[in-house]
């Protein structure tokens, strides 16, 4: 799991790539209804203080829920990295 920390309109995002496949921290989308279960992951960050849970979604999903035009270009810009 490689993961990494950007900012856009000054929020916070996370992303994670596992196994080629790029997702999003679902909180950092912070969209007003939650998506569908399937499309939920789980996994888990290690920090000093413990474990702690992360839920991401896979980018092209996100990319479709949200509305913000700008929000989704740099989302499609986050996929070609």
């Amino acid at each position: 799991m490689n993961r990494r920390v950007s900012y856009f309109k000054h929020t916070e995002f996370h992303f994670v790539t596992i196994d080629d496949v790029k997702y999003v921290s679902l909180r950092s989308l912070r969209l007003k209804e939650r998506p569908e279960e399937g499309e939920v992951f789980q996994t888990f960050e290690l920090t000093a203080t413990g474990c702690n849970p992360f839920e991401i979604i896979r980018i092209t999903s996100a990319i479709n829920l949200i509305k913000d035009e700008s929000l989704k270009e740099y989302l499609q810009g986050a996929l070609l990295q």
